[in-house]
């Protein structure tokens, strides 16, 4: 393990090296290639988000309030790192409807939860699935494929000869429409296995109990969709923050697997190619190995955290009522 401060350019905040860093001692290794303002941008941008996430870190001080989505359970540690360091803040979450927290309910939520319009006959298709047999893939509403990572990823999914649910939008394929490899999806279609969206509605997606696990990006959302859904992770990240949400999915909470190495470097074109029978060794060892029912416990567990979070009395509950309440008394 490597200090920071040795291999981080302290102006500008690009790495002089790329090697694994314990940045924090509250936080998780990173490799120094995966820093947030790093990842997925080129030089000018990088220095520029560097920066300005300095400015927003000093602003914290000078802040009373700075509520964010997440509960205290989950990242406790880092939590009091920041407050030891000067900074208030509170998480309020998780931010997610109440109907969809209580396991015993199937709700029909009034509106939509994403950028994308929604094609809710997937949920019709997992009603006919058994119970945590599913692979749920979705990327986001940003990240993009390079064509062998989408060949890969569609040729992985169906070696596994288990059911899975995709989310292909139509901007997902770098450059062009998705491509997919010559028969797939008329094999898929006549073995009922796959089911192919352009977007869904993904938190009623994760607490359906067909759902085994979640081939994600790591954005924030829907990593915390999933780990309130208790819902294990297959992480495949891309940029900013993906990478550090991995590796406390994968190193502290324990709750997924990573498709990369841990010191994987993106080419120039931000591509990291993953073949398709790490795809399906992957999705074998979550759905039907001890590790993976280890991991589906423990997801469990920090699901029953985020349900408590905020249920009268819980941390996030007492932190955004305290919140409405200092609102109250600030003179107009």
């Amino acid at each position: 393990m490597h200090e920071s401060s040795l291999i981080i350019d302290a102006y500008a905040g690009v790495p002089k090296d790329f090697k694994m860093v314990k940045y924090l001692p509250s936080m998780p290794p990173l490799c120094s290639a995966h820093l947030p303002w790093v990842s997925g941008f080129n030089g000018s941008q990088k220095e520029f988000i560097f920066h300005s996430l300095n400015r927003c870190m000093e602003r914290v001080r000078e802040i009373d309030w700075v509520i964010f989505n997440s509960f205290h359970h989950l990242e406790a540690p880092a939590i009091s790192s920041v407050v030891e360091n000067g900074g208030s803040v509170y998480p309020v979450g998780p931010l997610i409807p109440s109907a969809l927290l209580n396991s015993n309910s199937r709700v029909e939520l009034e509106f939509g939860m994403g950028f994308w319009a929604e094609e809710g006959e997937c949920l019709e298709w997992l009603d006919r699935q058994s119970r945590q047999s599913v692979t749920y893939v979705s990327f986001g509403s940003l990240s993009v494929l390079s064509e062998i990572q989408f060949q890969q990823l569609a040729l992985g999914l169906e070696a596994t000869e288990r059911p899975f649910l995709w989310v292909v939008r139509s901007d997902l394929l770098q450059g062009s429409e998705a491509a997919f490899p010559p028969g797939f999806v008329e094999r898929i279609q006549r073995s009922q296995r796959g089911c192919l969206v352009s977007w869904c509605p993904q938190l009623r997606v994760l607490s359906h109990p067909s759902i085994a696990c979640f081939l994600t990006h790591c954005g924030w959302n829907s990593a915390l969709e999933s780990i309130t859904m208790g819902v294990p992770m297959l992480c495949w990240p891309f940029f900013a923050d993906q990478f550090l949400n991995q590796s406390y999915i994968v190193h502290v909470w324990k709750i997924g697997f990573s498709l990369l190495k841990d010191n994987t470097i993106s080419t120039a074109d931000g591509t990291s190619t993953i073949d398709m029978s790490e795809i399906k060794s992957a999705v074998e060892r979550v759905v039907t190995g001890e590790e993976g029912a280890e991991m589906k416990r423990r997801a469990m567990k920090l699901r029953e955290s985020a349900i408590g979070a905020v249920k009268e009395g819980g941390s996030s509950y007492t932190n955004f009522r305290n919140f409405v309440n200092a609102m109250k008394t600030v003179k107009k």
